[in-house]
């Protein structure tokens, strides 16, 4: 099943879920942190066949017994196509929608820092959209 994936795109793969896995408990623990949230919840997706990974964050309503999430978003999306990478990031709530970035750059090309560069954008900006909720 992966003969359509070579190991240059499984090493980048894997490459990007971890960043982005990092990605998601740096900002679970920033919004704790500065709100005091305790259900936040990330995880990270990622399907190699697709060649897809995406940074679910999810804000849970425990005060509701059915526990429903009240705040969902893919925030960030990654997808490789023809050797070039695609990133984009954004945040939508009942609040609205943020585009935070939309990037693409050839493998090699690929500035990794680039998760460096957004977080402080992306914190703010979740903060804002979490805050219309509590």
């Amino acid at each position: 099943m992966l003969t359509t994936t070579n190991k240059k795109e499984l090493e980048i793969l894997s490459l990007l879920s971890l960043k982005i896995n990092h990605l998601g408990i740096i900002l679970q623990l920033k919004i704790f942190e500065h709100i005091g949230l305790n259900w936040l919840y990330s995880n990270v997706n990622t399907n190699v066949i697709k060649k897809m990974i995406w940074l679910r964050l999810e804000l849970i309503d425990q005060n509701i017994r059915q526990n429903s999430s009240i705040f969902e978003n893919d925030i960030v999306n990654i997808k490789i196509e023809d050797d070039i990478i695609f990133l984009t990031c954004s945040v939508y709530s009942n609040y609205g929608i943020d585009n935070i970035i939309n990037y693409n750059d050839k493998f090699d090309d690929f500035n990794m820092n680039i998760f460096d560069d957004i977080f402080p954008m992306l914190s703010s900006c979740i903060n804002e959209h979490i805050n219309c909720y509590i």
